[in-house]
C-alpha cells in the first residue's frame, strides 16, 4: 500500500515539485531533465522531515491479517 511505503510518497513529492502543470506535449526527454534537474539540487527530504515521514507512517492505523508489528523509532 502507499500509505506504508516511504518510497511512493518520495515519488509523489518529485512528480509535484518537478511536473506539475507541464504540459501534455512536454517530452518524456523533457520530463526526465526536469526530473535529474530537480533531484540535483538535494534530496527531497531533510533527515528531519524523512524521520516525520517515517513516525507518521508507523503511527497509521492498521488493520487485518497483512497488519505489520513495525519496530520503535528511536
Amino acid at each position: 500500500s502507499p500509505t506504508f511505503n516511504p518510497a511512493e510518497y518520495l515519488i509523489h513529492l518529485v512528480r509535484q515539485d518537478a511536473l506539475y502543470h507541464l504540459p501534455c506535449t512536454f517530452t518524456l526527454q523533457g520530463k526526465a531533465e526536469r526530473v535529474q534537474e530537480h533531484l540535483a539540487h538535494g534530496p527531497p527530504l531533510t533527515p528531519q522531515q524523512m524521520e516525520s515521514l517515517l513516525r507518521h507512517i508507523v503511527n497509521l492505523p492498521r488493520s487485518g491479517k497483512s497488519a505489520q508489528n513495525w519496530p520503535k523509532l528511536e
